[in-house]
This record gives structure tokens, C-alpha cells and sequence, in this order.
């Protein structure tokens, strides 16, 4: 029964029910949608906070039921983020009747992946099946794929290559027609792993192929989890083929993201996956050091399985430093390596070793102006490209600091960066504005230059970007000139900046893009000054009795008053207010040329549109 917000609180405390029990309720929702959000954070001290902040919440006696229920799914989802399987098992056991199919069936797979790893493999089996047996065909497709794609990670841990194909094509097929394309990219993952196991040699490599595209994929989305997977899917793969330095490149990347996912009991696996490669390659005190961390985070779980585990790595690395102590063969990063390449291990399969563990990125996700610009295309029907990334209008991309580019050799992921010089320079003269004062030239004249370098730096990044867009079918530029198209960095250097952007900006928007107005106006007034700073021509200038104006003070709008002092130009025109007028005008100029690519991208799809 609906309790009315003005009677009194059933609790018995006297208060209206709106100012007691009420408030209570959404206070705790309030908490819990923030300790929800923290733990599907890529930051492990993010999820310990938000695991504590659910800790403490479920104790709060005034949820309501749903609440009740949400809050403990949370919690066992956060513990199984930090490797306590055992506990997560344990709140996921105590959420029993009255549960209708739907949500009892995600409890249930959400029990089977603790099983799993808790080593209950036959457990998991079984209640995934009576699980997946409970999911209707009419359940929202978005959760139905969500629990079809968990089942084949579990079915995947267990070893059951054929359950875990089914399983991950079916919520494959589901994320693709939702155009979920970073869940399709896990799907995939999971039944690319099955590929590895295959006899076939080409379905093997297939395999390979899949998890590595699908890499890059949820390294630029921020799926570390499903990142870190796919590294020890392909380590393991490369250890059975022998090829061992590949393994290794592969294992290390394992730990140093399972490390950023905060997952103790994936940390302690990836310890050992090393530590048994690394005895094989006959670097004992790389084994021995692994060995140890995965002990002391074991000990530290209460895990016996991963104990034992332990144990049998500990004989097998005592037993091959006997064997080759017995034998007098060398150990060490200078000694051969063992894949007989002639090479010492350093530089051979130990290459990986000075590899950098995880590339300087700040990946976290995808940005919610990236969604949001990604739905809308999506409505009108048109693909999104990166150009249109590059020239959305949003705040976080005036602040973007660079685009990276991320390729993978041999398991090893190397980076190139492109610098979002114009945001640096913008910001750079903004921030000069900041200190400029009536007093001086010299903040005045550096915030102009910075501003109209930030012009320069925009439309060279266009040009850059054309030309490696150029074959986008959702695109097709025309007019892109020869010398742009043939040296695109000696176009960029010789070129005069006005003129790149008359002509760049036409191909760009289609020919929608005609400078001219206002704007274009004192561009063109901030570009000369700017050449006259920079490329000053030494001659005396007649200040006293002053005859005549100098062309560049003529030329400035009404609105900008210069010093009335008899010094030359420069001490005359550069004021604060200059300089302020000058970074508007290139910051209306980036505004208008934005908006001009937009409109001009939105009619050219319509048009074709049939």
C-alpha cells in the first residue's frame, strides 16, 4: 500500500513520513547510486572506497526492498572486482525466495562465477545450467546478452570450449543488433577463445586475431577486466606454441592491468602464470620473485587453491635450478635463451622485460559527450567518424591534451601521440588574460601570438586529418589539394595560414565554409598583427608629432581602444583589452567553424539518403 508523503511515518516516530522514513529511503538511494558508480570505476581505490561505502549501507535498516536487493547484488559484485569470491558466494546464498525467475537467474550466475573460481567447477556447471534455462526469450535483450556473456566467461574458466562458443555468439548476436559495439567486442573475445584450442591451425590464428582487434578495442573504451582476459588468453596460447617471449610480453601486460582492476585473486593467477614462464625460461630469480607475491597475496585471500598452486610452482622451480646447477648450464638475463636463437635471454625472448608494463594513457571510458554525440548520429541515421570527434562542440574536447594512436608487434603495444596543440595554445592565452594588465606589452603581445598559433594549430590538425580521412565512404572530401594530398606536412609548413583555412575549410565542410563577416573580418586584422610581430621590420616610425595612424591601429575594430602615449605601434596596441579581443576572435572562429562542419555533415547525409 502507497503511504501518503503527509501522514504519519509508520515507524511510530511522530514525524510526517516524507520528513522520516521517506527521506531515509532517498537519502540510501542517493548512496547507492554513487556506491554503484564508484565501483565500475577502472581504479581500485575507487572500488575499496565504494565496497566500503555498500558495506556499511546495507546495515541501514530503513531500505526498501528493491533497494535491499540492489544493494546486495552490488556488493557481491564489488567483492568478486577485488578477488573475495567466498564472501560474494556467501551475500549471493543469503538472497533466496520470493525472487521472480529473472532475477533470480542473474543471482545464480552471478553464484556460479564465484564457484568457478573458488574451484567448484561442477557446481558452476549445474547452477549455470538451471540458470540459463530461466532466462525467457522475451527478457530485455540488453540484460539477457549480459548474462549470456557471463556465463560463457564461466564456461570458459572451466574449460568447456563448446559451451562457451554457443554461449558468447549468442550474446554477440544480441550486443550487435543493440549496437552495443564494446560489449560485441567482449562477446567476441570469449569465443575467440575457444579458436585457440582448435586443432586447425588457421582457426587458431583466427582466434588470435579476434582477441588482439578486440584489445585495442576495450583498451580505448577502458575495459581493463575484459583487457586484462584477453592478455591472459593470448599469453597462454603463446606459452603451448613455444613461443615464449611472446607469452611473456603477453603475461607481464596481464599483471600490470590486473593490478589497475584492483582483482587480488587475478593479481595472485598472473603471479603465477609468470612465475612458472619464467622458470621455463630459466630466469630463477624472476621465478622465485613472482612466486612470492603470489604467495603473499594467496595467504592474504585465505585461498587454498591458489596455496597449492603455489606449492607445486615452488618444486618445479627448486627442481629445474637443481637440474641445471647439476648440469653446469648458465642461468640469468645473459645467459642463451632457451628458444635456441643463438641470442642471450635480454635480447631474445627477455626483450619483453623492458617493455614498458602499461602505456601512459588515461583511458577511463567512454566520454559521456562521446555517447551522447554517438546517439545522436545514430538517430539521424549516420555513422560517426573520427573527424566528427575531433570537431564536436563540447567542453571536454576544448580541453583534450592529444589523440593517441596504439599498435600492437609481438604483444607489445607501442604508442604515437598527436598533440591537441590548438587547445594548448588557446589555453595558454586564456591563461595569460589571466595575469595581463594596462601596465605592459608583453602579456598582451604572448597571448596574441598564443591565440593566433592556436588558429595555425587547428586547421594544420585538419589538414592532417583530411588526408588520412579521405577514403571514409561517410565522408567523401573532394577538392583536397594535390600538394595537401602528396606532402601533407610540407603543405602544412609553406602554406599561408589564411589560406588553409579558405581552402581546408571548404574541403572540410563541403564548400558550406565561406569566410567572410565579422569574425572573418578581425582574423584577418589578428593575422597581420601577429606578422607584424613576428617577422618585424626594423624602421623608425614618426610618433611625435604623429601625422598618420599606422594601418595596423586603422584597421582595428571601433570597440579597442589603444594607449594614447607617443611610442611606436606595438607599445600603443597591445593592451589587455587587445589581447582579449584577439583570443575571442580565434575562440568565435573555432565556435562558428564547428558548427558550419556539423550542419554541413547533417545535410550532405540527408541528401544521399535515398
Amino acid at each position: 500500500m502507497k503511504i501518503n508523503r503527509n501522514a504519519p511515518c509508520p515507524c511510530g516516530s511522530g514525524k510526517k513520513y516524507k520528513k522520516c522514513c521517506l527521506r531515509s529511503k532517498e537519502d540510501a538511494q542517493r548512496e547507492l547510486d554513487e556506491s554503484q558508480n564508484l565501483i565500475f570505476q577502472d581504479k581500485a581505490e575507487y572500488r575499496v572506497e565504494g565496497l566500503g561505502r555498500l558495506e556499511k549501507l546495507r546495515k541501514n535498516g530503513k531500505l526498501s526492498d528493491d533497494q535491499r536487493i540492489n544493494a546486495a547484488l552490488a556488493h557481491a559484485h564489488a567483492l568478486q572486482g577485488v578477488g573475495n569470491y567466498a564472501e560474494s558466494l556467501r551475500i549471493l546464498q543469503e538472497m533466496q525466495p520470493d525472487l521472480n525467475s529473472q532475477l533470480a537467474a542473474h543471482i545464480e550466475i552471478k553464484r556460479a562465477v564465484c564457484l568457478v573460481y573458488l574451484e567448484r567447477g561442477r557446481e558452476a556447471v549445474e547452477l549455470l545450467g538451471h540458470a540459463l534455462r530461466n532466462i525467457a526469450d522475451d527478457a530485455m535483450p540488453i540484460w539477457r546478452a549480459g548474462m549470456y556473456l557471463e556465463a560463457s566467461r564461466v564456461f570458459g574458466i572451466i574449460g568447456l570450449d563448446d559451451e562457451t562458443y554457443e554461449w558468447a555468439m549468442k550474446s554477440a548476436g544480441i550486443f550487435y543488433e543493440l549496437g552495443e559495439h564494446e560489449s560485441y567486442a567482449r562477446a567476441l573475445s570469449n569465443a575467440a577463445s575457444t579458436l585457440l584450442h582448435r586443432e586447425d591451425e588457421g582457426e587458431q590464428l583466427r582466434g588470435v586475431g579476434i582477441l588482439e582487434e578486440a584489445s585495442i578495442i576495450k583498451e580505448s573504451v577502458g575495459d581493463f577486466e575484459g583487457l586484462s582476459t584477453n592478455e591472459c588468453l593470448l599469453g597462454s596460447y603463446f606459452y603451448r606454441k613455444g613461443n615464449l617471449g611472446r607469452a611473456l610480453a603477453h603475461y607481464r601486460r596481464d599483471l600490470a592491468i590486473a593490478r589497475k582492476v584492483g582483482n587480488q585473486l587475478g593479481v595472485a593467477i598472473s603471479h603465477g602464470n609468470l612465475a612458472g614462464l619464467y622458470a621455463d625460461l630459466r630466469q630463477l630469480k624472476s621465478a622465485r620473485d613472482q612466486l612470492y607475491e603470489m604467495k603473499k597475496i594467496s595467504n592474504n585471500l585465505e585461498n587454498p587453491w591458489q596455496l597449492r598452486k603455489a606449492e607445486l610452482l615452488e618444486e618445479k622451480i627448486n627442481s629445474i635450478g637443481r637440474e641445471l646447477g647439476q648440469s653446469g648450464i648458465a642461468i640469468g638475463p645473459s645467459a642463451q635463451c632457451v628458444c635456441n636463437s643463438g641470442k642471450i635471454y635480454k635480447e631474445c625472448c627477455g626483450f619483453a622485460d623492458f617493455e614498458p608494463l602499461m602505456l601512459h594513457v588515461p583511458f577511463g571510458g567512454v566520454s559521456e559527450d562521446a555517447s551522447d554525440a554517438r546517439s545522436e548520429f545514430s538517430e539521424l541515421g549516420l555513422k560517426l567518424t573520427f573527424l566528427d570527434h575531433v570537431l564536436r562542440d563540447t567542453p571536454s574536447a576544448k580541453k583534450r591534451l592529444s589523440w593517441s594512436r596504439i599498435s600492437r608487434r609481438d604483444g607489445v603495444y607501442i604508442k604515437y601521440e598527436l598533440p591537441d596543440m590548438a587547445n594548448h595554445h588557446l589555453t595558454a592565452a586564456k591563461q595569460l588574460l589571466l595575469v595581463c594588465d594596462d601596465s605592459g606589452v608583453h602579456g598582451p603581445m604572448s597571448a596574441i601570438l598564443m591565440a593566433v598559433c592556436s588558429a595555425e594549430a587547428f586547421i594544420n590538425s585538419l589538414c592532417y586529418f583530411i588526408v588520412n580521412e579521405k577514403d571514409a565512404e561517410e565522408l567523401g572530401f573532394v577538392g583536397i589539394p594535390e600538394k595537401l594530398a602528396d606532402n601533407c606536412l610540407e603543405y602544412q609548413r609553406t602554406t599561408e595560414l589564411r589560406s588553409k583555412w579558405i581552402v581546408v575549410g571548404s574541403v572540410v565542410t563541403w564548400g558550406e565554409w565561406k569566410p567572410s563577416g565579422q569574425v572573418w573580418d578581425d582574423f584577418n586584422r589578428l593575422v597581420s598583427i601577429r606578422n607584424e610581430l613576428v617577422h618585424f621590420k626594423a624602421d623608425y616610425e614618426l610618433v611625435e608629432p604623429r601625422k598618420t595612424e599606422h594601418p595596423l591601429i586603422k584597421g582595428l575594430p571601433d570597440s579597442i581602444k589603444v594607449r594614447n602615449i607617443p611610442f611606436s605601434w606595438p607599445f600603443r596596441l597591445l593592451t589587455k583589452e587587445a589581447a582579449e579581443w584577439g583570443v575571442g576572435t580565434v575562440e568565435k572562429l573555432f565556435d562558428d567553424f564547428r558548427s558550419c562542419y556539423r550542419r554541413a555533415r547533417i545535410a550532405r547525409a540527408k541528401s544521399d539518403s535515398p
